[in-house]
């Protein structure tokens, strides 16, 4: 490590701050526990891992709330996030899909905008969910 590099070390572990000229911090598993982060400041942290416990720890590092948390991975998850009970074997309003692809699913685009109902049918589809679309008319199903 260079000078610099040893400062902002001594820094986070001693006064538990991140110097303000750092703009990016990366941490590897060496720091995963042993340090506390105090700032408030903090926009988001991305983590590397799959992994319960490490994510665990190195959210826990940071000591204030966090507005977003991104989890990347290596490998691709092929089935979206479970649907929840209430969700299956009934109809769904236009409303209800929306809150299911935007609140539960959240099958992001590539810009990490969750993507609407045309394109969250086929992935639930490809992943094994049977969809049936009607349009009910007066509380009535054809």
């Amino acid at each position: 490590m260079n000078s610099e590099q040893l400062s902002v070390r001594s820094n986070i572990i001693h006064q538990q701050k991140i110097p303000e000229n750092i703009d990016i911090l990366l941490i590897n598993a060496a720091c995963e526990t042993g340090i506390n982060i105090k700032n408030t400041d903090i926009s988001f942290i991305i983590i590397g891992s799959r992994d319960k416990d490490t994510i665990t720890q190195v959210r826990g590092r940071l000591r204030s709330d966090l507005n977003l948390l991104i989890i990347i991975t290596k490998d691709v998850q092929d089935t979206p996030n479970p649907i929840p009970e209430e969700y299956l074997n009934r109809p769904l309003t236009s409303n209800e899909k929306e809150s299911l692809c935007i609140d539960v699913i959240r099958y992001l685009s590539p810009k990490g905008v969750p993507y609407k109902w045309k394109a969250v049918k086929p992935y639930l589809e490809s992943s094994g969910y049977k969809i049936t679309d009607r349009i009910i008319k007066n509380g009535i199903i054809p």
